[in-house]
């Protein structure tokens, strides 16, 4: 099996211990690939759930292959255990990606999968610009790649069987309760090898004929998480309407898109409205901030709260403040230590030329985005006084006397 992956890059392998990501797992590992494994065990099928666990992880270990398991008590999730369940996974592969500066998260999703996802597309009756499974995409911050979209569940399961690779069956999966189930219970199960190469003829068939508007909506979509509302609106009616379902479809989500969900988007974004925010899916959140909008997956960033004992380098998630030798053009002083750095309260107020202003309307004459106003730093000194705020712009560029980075990230 050839699955045309870079040796110069690292890869993080979402590996559940079924038949297709140990099929994934033992090529990449026969062909000298740079990867680790990631695991969730949910434990949700008792002593199979932590003996699959415990054998990928010996597996791992005795082939020298790092490995990053997480586990998580599967019966206390609440609502859609699938999609929750998804999230949980993919928000752990992203962490640990980031955090170990893996290039892609490889997910072992086959043909078949391809299929079931463009039949639960035409089930749904919604009017979309890609049809099937992509095989590169965003899902919740993870860098996903899907390589084994050419081959069959069959042909997975055959390589396995020949070639001695363990996996476990997920007994789950014969269960009618889901759609995807009984979609491939009742359609996928049952077609032939031709049948199914077939229908994945007629889907790239079906994405040639958008490949040119595909191509211009994803040479916006890829540059950048944040989108100015000129360059959207400089787009034609379908191609703003394209450029929506690939915005879905970017965040693995293209089966919340709908065209009502659209039109509600568009009615926002010519709203004279500065902020707005729509919940478009089970955990993700269309956000309008004056000139931009983005997707995220929470309504706005959390509070926060951190103590500087003394002046030094502090290097915080979205802040790096460096005090180790001077305070640049701030106000602040050795005599307001220890400094508390958190976000802004109602009651919060700066004093400026001699006149006192309320940090909240600060904040909103700065245009800061509302979904960054938690966590914009407001520096605090020992006697509860507001000591520097730093002022937003939104092409800031950084110069040498400028002590503090504030990172907005979605």
């Amino acid at each position: 099996m050839n699955i045309n992956l870079d040796k110069n890059k690292k890869y993080l392998l979402a590996c559940s211990f079924g038949p297709d990501s140990m099929a994934l797992f033992d090529i990449l590992q026969k062909e000298g690939y740079n990867f680790a494994v990631a695991h969730v065990n949910y434990k949700m099928r008792g002593k199979n759930s932590d003996y699959e666990h415990e054998t990928l992880k010996k597996i791992s270990q005795d082939q020298s292959i790092d490995f990053y398991d997480y586990v998580v008590e599967g019966t206390r999730i609440k609502g859609n255990f699938q999609n929750k369940a998804r999230e949980i996974r993919y928000r752990f592969f992203a962490k640990i990606q980031e955090e170990y500066s893996f290039d892609e998260v490889l997910v072992a999703h086959h043909l078949d999968d391809n299929i079931e996802t463009y039949l639960m597309q035409k089930s749904r009756k919604t009017k979309v610009f890609y049809l099937g499974l992509k095989e590169n995409v965003i899902i919740y911050g993870a860098r996903v790649c899907r390589p084994l979209l050419h081959y069959t569940k069959e042909e997975l399961l055959n390589y396995c069987k020949n070639n001695d690779v363990p996996y476990g069956i997920d007994q789950s999966n014969k269960s009618r309760k889901y759609l995807r189930n009984r979609i491939r219970q009742d359609h996928i199960d049952k077609m032939s090898i031709d049948e199914k190469k077939s229908i994945i003829q007629e889907m790239k068939k079906r994405n040639n004929e958008n490949e040119s508007l595909i191509s211009k909506l994803e040479s916006i979509l890829w540059t950048s998480n944040i989108y100015n509302l000129k360059q959207i609106f400089s787009l034609s009616e379908k191609e703003l309407y394209g450029f929506l379902y690939m915005l879905f479809l970017k965040h693995d989500i293209p089966l919340s898109y709908s065209e009502n969900k659209a039109n509600n988007i568009i009615q926002i974004l010519k709203s004279s409205k500065p902020n707005a925010c729509i919940k478009i899916a089970e955990a993700h959140y269309f956000i309008k901030a004056y000139d931009c909008f983005f997707v995220a997956n929470q309504k706005k960033k959390d509070k926060f709260e951190i103590i500087m004992d003394k002046p030094d380098l502090l290097i915080f998630e979205h802040l790096k403040i460096d005090f180790s030798k001077d305070f640049g053009n701030t106000n602040i002083t050795r005599n307001d230590f220890p400094l508390t750095i958190r976000s802004f309260q109602s009651k919060d107020e700066y004093t400026i030329a001699n006149y006192k202003k309320k940090i909240s309307r600060m904040l909103v004459d700065m245009k800061l985005p509302l979904y960054f106003r938690n966590s914009w730093p407001i520096f605090v000194n020992k006697n509860d006084k507001v000591v520097y705020v730093p002022r937003y712009r939104e092409n800031y560029v950084k110069k040498p006397a400028d002590k503090i980075e504030i990172t907005l990230k979605i």
